[in-house]
């Protein structure tokens, strides 16, 4: 608050020398010298002292209570005058309001309202100074010192221990008095300080952390410091805890662990921050430095850097806290013991590591890890990890072991561990021979993480004063032995197994050793059968030889090994091993035999290793008799040694490592299933049929191949006798017949495949062949039929057998003929033509490439000619026989006498000779036969010129007869003929054959017939062939199923077309047409296909077949004809060639073809889909597209009746509109309404008695558009101008509107959608529409059919509703619902109470006007980019501006009514705003309301059309600059109009007139009904001052922070509580906020209650009702006048006599002095 004027003349000297300040430094801290100290000054004279002045200034209570008798020493020092003394002086009711606390002494309790030294308030300092000041009361507990107050100057105002100092200073004869509103109670405990300090929260917790209550401790911990006297306790605050947890985490988690020995080392460092018998004020650290002993012993230095104090490099952050036994200052940082350190001990209690401590201390290892001399990395473990081991199972000894186990020395951080690396831990086991269990390290590089043990590193290196601790996830238990090791390794289990097998007492027990162990894997890679050989009892020796080659002495650690190093071992047999690592540390054995994949898995005796192969001894050799051995083929085995005497040499092959050999090996159940087993010589040949030289894989055998056995047969040139290997689609290989069902079991010596069937050597070639009767049972029957069996059986022949396939695909006709009895000598030198004779037998293999030709069986000089082509294959041989036949499968059929192949056709000799008569007899088609010799055409058959003859079936002919058709007629059957030897493989689809038929409307040419091939199916005419290309020797015969009558003319040919239906129907109903293509000649017709018309638009198609288009169908189709030529597909001219047509001969009539290889284009409109559509006057081709002439126009008319719209047709010929659809100068878009949607207009019209021409004219022009506009060419919100044009508009024509898709609906008109679009005529387009359209109505109206109801109710308010109805040619910006709610509560409440209230709709129609432009419609493709100004209001000029950017349009007000901008608050602010109390701003309310300059609005809708203009809906209502929101206004409209009346009568209206610059708390008008009853007892004095508590001084800042004060005009204090919520400082007097709205030079803010004791107020408070109020009432009545400050000026001496009747006059009757607040940002 300002200081009075006078007040400050008076004793500015006075203050400045009763103060004392440390010119040397600026000091939060000030000490005060007593009046008497004063040797120059001011001589004040005055009679009363304290103890009076406190009676006479209306302290009774206060000098009731001294003058009570417990405190005559009291008494007696504020009577004399010796000295001066200040009296904190409560009022009368504050020491009403107060009682005693318990424990407090009366007589202290006074003392501490008494201080040395006078202390005047208000002091003159510009910023906040706090001081110390000593009282009267002095305590044993600070060692005989005085207790302090603490002075605090902060914004003009003083406070003493926080409560401000509610009246100015009062001289007396020895002291001064300052009036204060509570009684100051003496500094409590210090060991109060940590729980009511929340800043300290974190230390009160480690204080109750060491209770010593609870604690061991009891006598030397903290707690028990804060109740010792004489205490400097430095406090530190939660920031430094936070701090120091940041800066050393594994510390604190460490001394708050709760373990006893953290809890020791809390306590030393609590202590740390205890000083004993020593109160340490910062007035004292002012003075000098000083050092200080804490209760721990640490040193403590107390240091000053300008106005900071420290403490051991501490900042004191809160100083000089009081209490009864000392001092508490408050720091920033933890002080800590200098010897304080960390070891692995500790760290581990830290770690929460409890269990592995507990282990520790259990086992005596407790000095490994407290020690500083030896550094350990300790692999730790959690309880977590404990909980999930058995370790609680184990005894003290065990757990010693396991605890060395996690132990290595020396320090080993997280980095230097490598994938693999193995180290030595503390532990030693004698199973090593005394050496260091290892651990090892694995890495995995994809998740970043370490292994040790496979147990992982979760917290790495936590680096401590003896060593680092890795924390992992589970506990390293020890390993077993190389038994169990081996045992646990899944991919281990055949190398246990085997071992277990042969060697029952384990060779993985013995100390010291190393294994590598071969994986499943590298066991399941060696041959099975040498497994199942090392399993049998045979093998065992081997098998255990084999396993000790893997056991070798001395463990080896790969991970121990260097790159490039090699050393031997020795194995448990006592061979030799060598084990490599190479540069990239991959480990081998032997060179390279075999991989390490897994290295250095630990066991308790040793290290084992998995390897990837199974090393095999030195001297092993798998042999034959081993492989069978193995796999178990006992039959074999022994029938080999049954023969040894008849065939020696066998059985020494499978032990022979001289020779390799192939063994094909029936199985046991093989041989079981052999009816009669052969004996001797036999029995010897049958195996050696199993044996082949060398070595013959599986892979070595391909599809066809023959393998030569060790079996010789005479009857075969004494050749060997064949295997046949063939190979199926499920991957199985035969050998003949028998299938390998085990495969490549290899050995030193050879290779074994197991079969399913004993080998049998084959029989003859003929019971070879009559083993198949499906085959070839049509060649053997014939053998037997003509008895040449015997000459077949000689031995050593080649036999090309056909099979029965072959015989069948003779002609049939031949086969008939060699089947006749008569033929058989010919029949039989047939078959010896089959048989060949040579040198050798010709297997596939053995016929040579090229041609060659052999001898056959017929006569010496009939041979055969092969031919083998050089891309044969053993499976497909490519060989032919006389050119004809094709060697096919089944080949080299084997055969004790020979070998024969399949040929797929049979070998016929040159001497059958059958012309076309024969040909028919075969083929049974004698009817034709019969018919054409009838028909005297006869000769043809028997001729030498070649014919093709399409023969019908004597069926056929039957059907033919029966239908009435005349075969024999020439017509008919030359039409069967086509010159030449034509056989189907040489025809193509669609291929004409001239026939012998010729006729005079084809201009003489030949009927052609046309072939289509469809599949397989050949169509030759109506009829298909059934049996084609039977050869002849004069020609070919095709059986078909019909006969083929000649084709009919066009018009019938046409109709016969499935896809020419249309066409059809417009050719049968257009009757010129039709009579000419059915009776005049050489026409080509090119007629559409239906699929043509689809491709019309439908509307065109529509019109063409309705019955109204017959002249414009003759005019199209005749275009389609062309004259005077016939024009086959094939006989189309390459390029472009021009045809006159049945419309005319001119350019315009003709039609141009287009052709381009096998593309055929007639114009540039349709292609050829089907051609040659035979007629007997011409030939019809369907094309892809309808051709329209030149001459054809497809208006909007025709367009309309094609698309049905004969509604709005018939309508437009109504209304005389007719000239507009058929008008091809102009082009117009319609949107046209269906049927259906004019069915009720039409209806509508019929009842009207007034509906006229005119009416129905302007409603079709509003659906007529000028131009061309397809949907591509629409946007949404286009504004499309129809022909219908208002006089409302000025002339102007009425816009539809397009608005964008919704749905499946791309587009809409006006809201309705266009259901059909882009309907194209040759004058424009139709888009059709399922409802009629309506032109737009009033602005009014269409404001209330937008659902701006606010508007509309504003407007009516206004009485604007017929301007808006009636004015044309108008534009409104619209302001939305939203916009309005967004004014705020006072705005819009205000212009809510227009319908009443006369002043309000005057506002109210004043910003309804502004929204409006007259006398232009602006629509929004009008408003030009940048700004364009709008005048609202021709008289006063008012404007708006309009933007257009980048297509977004915003509108700008030039004035305003309120604000929630900061910002401009403080515009109207006439200093800054004041500091915010707290660093956080939060907003008052969610009210929105418009900025006070220059209103911005976005269109949010643009172009709502009608009648009389346009209008534009805003987001934001504007304001013209006359607009103003006055105070007054704003009450109004916040409901407060009870507030205004109380306000009248208290006569201060004027206040709300003229507000400058305040703000208002306004209680709605039901708040102040609920205190009306008290409100009426009031005087005027009291109304006037409750109303101006609800009057701030100043504008309120936006948002209200928490704390914030605010100043009424009455010196009351509001202080904030929350953004909506306040109360009267120092009561429980508040009010709940409901809005903030900024008005004309004030904040205006609702309210629930009033500010009135018993008001309904919701609290908030914390003192009492006395304040600054009820000290003024002690003052008044007359101003200070501005002649009294100059006289007083006048002379010094005159000064000190006027300045004491002055102060005297001022404290009887000063007034209460309104003061604006001001507060610096």
């Amino acid at each position: 608050m300002k200081c009075n004027t006078v007040y400050i003349v008076l004793f500015f000297t006075f203050i400045y020398l009763c103060l004392t300040v440390d010119s040397g430094a600026s000091s939060t801290t000030i000490r005060l010298s007593s009046l008497d100290s004063l040797e120059n000054g001011i001589n004040i004279n005055t009679n009363s002292t304290l103890l009076e002045a406190l009676v006479t200034d209306g302290f009774t209570k206060l000098a009731a209570v001294v003058n009570d008798g417990c405190c005559s020493g009291l008494v007696k020092l504020l009577q004399q005058l010796s000295s001066n003394h200040t009296v904190f002086a409560p009022t009368n009711a504050a020491i009403s309001g107060t009682p005693l606390p318990m424990g407090t002494k009366l007589y202290e309790l006074l003392q501490y309202h008494v201080t040395p030294g006078s202390v005047l308030t208000p002091p003159v300092f510009k910023s906040s100074v706090e001081l110390l000041v000593p009282t009267e009361l002095v305590l044993s507990t600070l060692n005989h010192r005085a207790q302090m107050v603490k002075l605090t100057l902060r914004g003009g105002n003083t406070y003493v221990n926080g409560h401000r100092i509610i009246a100015p200073s009062d001289l007396a004869a020895n002291g001064v008095i300052n009036g204060i509103g509570v009684v100051l109670l003496p500094p409590q405990s210090m060991e109060l300080f940590p729980d009511r300090n929340p800043s300290v929260s974190l230390l009160c917790a480690a204080l109750r952390a060491v209770s010593l209550r609870d604690s061991p401790y009891c006598g030397t911990g903290p707690e028990d410091a804060l109740t010792k006297t004489a205490i400097t306790f430095l406090a530190p605050n939660n920031e430094a805890f936070v701090g120091f947890w940041d800066a050393h985490p594994l510390w604190a988690q460490y001394l708050l662990s709760g373990n006893p020995m953290a809890g020791a080392d809390l306590i030393n460092v609590l202590l740390c921050h205890f000083v004993e018998n020593d109160v340490l004020y910062t007035p004292d650290i002012k003075e000098r430095d000083i050092n200080a002993t804490s209760m721990s012993g640490t040193m403590l230095e107390f240091t000053r850097s300008g106005t900071s104090f420290f403490v051991n490099g501490a900042e004191i952050i809160t100083a000089d806290n009081l209490a009864s036994n000392g001092v508490v200052h408050v720091i920033n940082k933890i002080l800590m013991p200098p010897d304080f350190s960390l070891d692995l001990l500790k760290a581990l209690v830290a770690l929460d590591c409890t269990q592995f401590v507990r282990i520790i201390t259990e086992t005596n290892l407790t000095a490994y890890f407290t020690q500083e001399q030896t550094n350990y990395t300790v692999f730790a473990f959690d309880d977590v990890a404990y909980s999930r081991s058995p370790l609680s199972n184990y005894t003290v000894p065990q757990l010693r072991q396991v605890i060395l186990y996690h132990m290595v020395q020396g320090q080993l951080p997280s980095s230097l561990f490598s994938d693999g690396s193995i180290l030595d831990s503390e532990l030693l086991l004698v199973t090593l021979d005394g050496g260091s269990q290892k651990l090892k390290v694995t890495l995995d590089a994809t998740e970043n993480k370490i292994f040790v043990n496979r147990q992982q590193i979760i917290n790495p290196d936590t680096y401590v004063s003896n060593g680092i601790i890795q924390l992992i996830n589970g506990v390293l238990l020890l390993p077993p032995l190389l038994d169990t090791v081996v045992t646990e390794q899944p991919s281990l289990s055949s190398f246990e197994g085997l071992l277990t097998l042969v060697s029952p007492e384990q060779p993985l027990k013995t100390d010291n050793i190393s294994v590598f162990a071969p994986s499943d894997s590298a066991f399941d890679a060696l041959p099975s059968t040498l497994i199942s050989y090392f399993r049998s009892t045979a093998g065992h020796p081997d098998l255990l030889g084999l396993l000790l080659y893997h056991l070798a002495t001395n463990p080896v650690y790969i991970g121990e090994l260097s790159f490039n190093s090699q050393i031997s071992l020795t194995t448990l047999d006592q061979q030799p091993l060598i084990l490599s690592i190479d540069a990239f540390g991959n480990a081998v054995l032997n060179n390279g035999q075999a991989n390490i994949t897994t290295q250095d898995i630990l066991g308790a005796n040793g290290a084992a290793h998995i390897i990837s192969q199974v090393l095999l001894p030195p001297g092993f050799e798998f042999t034959l008799d081993k492989v069978l051995a193995g796999l178990g083929l006992t039959t074999f085995s022994s029938l080999l040694k049954n023969v040894s005497s008849i065939d020696p040499g066998l059985a020494a092959m499978l032990t022979n490592i001289t020779a390799n050999h192939t063994l094909f090996v029936p199985s046991n159940a093989a041989f079981a299933r052999l009816p009669v087993l052969p004996t001797g010589k036999q029995l010897a040949d049958l195996l050696r049929y199993h044996f082949t030289n060398g070595w013959t894989r599986t892979t070595d055998l391909t599809n066809g191949s023959l393998l030569s056995s060790l079996l010789i047969v005479p009857t075969l040139f004494n050749g060997p006798q064949q295997l046949k290997v063939s190979t199926g689609s499920n991957a199985n290989i035969l050998i003949n017949t028998a299938k390998i069902i085990q495969s490549d079991e290899y050995a030193i010596n050879g290779v074994v495949q197991v079969i399913d069937q004993v080998l049998q050597p084959p029989p003859s070639l003929l019971t070879v062949l009559n083993s198949d009767k499906n085959d070839f049972s049509t060649f053997t029957n014939a053998i037997n039929i003509t008895g040449i069996a015997r000459q077949l059986s000689r031995g050593n022949l080649t036999l090309f057998a056909p099979s029965n396939a072959a015989f069948d695909s003779l002609e049939p006709a031949l086969l008939q003929y060699l089947l006749l009895p008569s033929a058989r000598s010919d029949l039989a030198d047939f078959l010896l033509y089959h048989a060949a004779t040579a040198n050798r037998i010709l297997y596939t293999s053995s016929i040579p490439v090229g041609k060659s030709s052999v001898s056959t069986l017929i006569k010496p000089n009939e041979q055969l000619t092969l031919e083998k082509a050089n891309t044969a294959s053993l499976a497909s041989p490519n060989i032919t026989v006389n050119g004809i036949a094709r060697v096919v499968s089944p080949i080299n059929m084997l055969a004790s006498d020979g070998v024969a192949h399949t040929i797929d056709r049979v070998l016929v000799p040159p001497s059958f000779d059958f012309d076309l008569r024969r040909t028919l007899i075969g083929l049974n088609a004698t009817s034709i036969l019969d018919a054409i010799t009838s028909g005297g055409l006869g000769h043809l058959l028997t001729g030498k010129f070649p014919y093709t003859l399409f023969a019908p079936t004597n069926a056929a002919v039957a059907k033919a007869l029966a239908k009435g058709i005349n075969v024999t007629a020439s017509n008919l059957l030359y039409y069967h003929f086509v010159s030449g030897a034509v056989q189907t493989n040489s025809l193509t689809t669609g291929e004409l054959l001239p026939t012998l038929l010729s006729l005079y409307n084809l201009q003489g040419r030949s009927q052609p017939l046309k072939i289509l091939i469809v599949g397989s199916r050949y169509q030759i005419g109506s009829a298909n062939i059934t049996k084609a290309n039977n050869v002849a020797s004069n020609g070919v015969v095709h059986l078909i199923d019909g006969v083929i009558e000649p084709p009919p003319p066009i018009a019938v040919a046409i109709a016969a077309v499935p896809s020419l239906k249309n066409a059809t129907f417009a050719i049968n109903s257009t009757a010129a047409l039709n009579t000419t293509l059915m009776y005049q000649g050489n026409f080509t017709a090119f007629v559409p296909a239906d699929s043509a018309f689809a491709a019309l638009a439908p509307p065109l198609t529509a019109y063409l077949l309705n019955q109204e288009s017959v002249a414009d169908r003759l005019l199209i189709f005749s275009y389609h004809v062309v004259v005077n030529d016939v024009l086959y597909w094939a006989e189309i001219p390459e390029g472009n060639s021009t045809h006159p047509t049945l419309a005319g001969s001119s350019a315009q009539d003709s039609l141009t073809i287009y052709r381009r290889d096998s593309t055929v284009n007639v114009t540039d409109r349709a292609t050829i889909l089907q051609s040659d559509v035979l007629a007997s006057n011409g030939v019809v081709h369907t094309i892809s597209g309808v051709l329209l002439p030149s001459a054809f126009q497809f208006t909007l008319d025709k367009l309309a009746l094609g698309l049905n719209l004969t509604s709005f047709r018939s309508l437009v010929a109504q209304a005389n509109l007719t000239s507009i659809l058929t008008d091809t100068n102009s082009a117009y878009t319609i949107f046209a309404p269906t049927n259906y949607a004019l069915s009720t207009f039409i209806k509508k019209r019929a009842q009207s008695k007034v509906a006229d021409d005119q009416d129905l004219a302007e409603f079709l022009k509003y659906h007529i558009v000028p131009g061309r506009f397809q949907t591509s060419n629409l946007a949404a919100g286009m504004l499309l101008p129809t022909l219908l044009r208002l006089p409302s508009l000025q002339g102007d024509a009425q816009r539809v509107k397009i608005t964008d898709s919704v749905g499946s609906v791309k587009y809409f008109v006006n809201n309705v959608p266009i259901a059909l679009a882009n309907q194209v005529g040759f004058n424009g387009f139709i888009h059709v529409i399922n409802q009629t359209l309506t032109a737009p109505p009033s602005l009014y109206d269409v404001a209330l059919n937008h659902t701006l109801s606010t508007l509309t109710k504003y407007i009516n308010y206004a009485n604007m509703s017929e301007i808006l109805r009636q004015v044309p040619h108008t534009t409104v910006f619209a302001p939305t619902n939203a916009a309005f709610d967004g004014l705020g509560t006072a705005l819009k409440g205000y212009l809510a109470t227009a319908a009443g209230n006369p002043n309000a709709s005057q506002v109210l129609a004043q910003v309804l006007d502004y929204h409006v432009v007259p006398s232009k419609t602006w629509y929004s493709a009008d408003i030009p980019a940048g700004d364009t100004r709008l005048v609202t209001n021709t008289d006063t000029k008012e404007a708006i501006t309009v933007t257009n950017k980048n297509g977004v349009l915003t509108v700008t007000g030039d004035g305003g009514g309120a604000t929630n901008s900061r910002n401009n608050i403080r515009q109207q602010q006439q200093q800054p705003p004041p500091p915010l109390p707290l660093p956080h701003t939060t907003l008052l309310s969610p009210h929105t309301i418009p900025p006070l300059k220059r209103t911005v609005a976005t269109v949010t809708e643009r172009d709502n059309l009608a009648a009389n203009g346009v209008l534009h809906e805003i987001n934001n209502v504007l304001f013209p600059t006359s607009f103003i929101f006055t105070t007054e206004m704003a009450v109004e409209g916040l409901d407060g109009t009870t507030f205004l009346e109380y306000l009248s009568k208290a006569g201060m209206m004027n206040i709300v007139r003229d507000p400058r610059n305040h703000s208002f708390i306004v209680p709605s008008n039901a708040a102040f009904a609920r205190v009306a009853a008290h409100i009426s007892k009031l005087s005027t004095d009291d109304l006037e001052d409750l109303l101006l508590t609800h009057i701030v001084n100043g504008l309120i800042p936006l948002p209200l922070v928490k704390k914030m004060e605010l100043p009424t005009l009455n010196d009351k204090i509001l202080v904030v509580d929350s953004p909506d919520h306040l109360h009267v400082l120092d009561t429980n007097i508040g009010t709940t906020l409901t809005s903030a709205n900024p008005a004309l030079m004030s904040v205006v803010f609702g309210a629930e209650n009033v500010l009135i004791a018993g008001g309904g107020g919701d609290g908030g408070g914390d003192g009492s009702n006395d304040g600054p109020d009820d000290m003024d009432k002690k003052f008044g009545g007359l101003e200070l006048k501005w002649w009294i400050v100059i006289g007083v000026a006048g002379s010094s001496v005159l000064a000190c006599v006027l300045g004491g009747m002055v102060f005297a006059l001022w404290r009887r009757f000063r007034k209460p002095e309104y003061h604006v607040l001001v507060l610096d940002e």
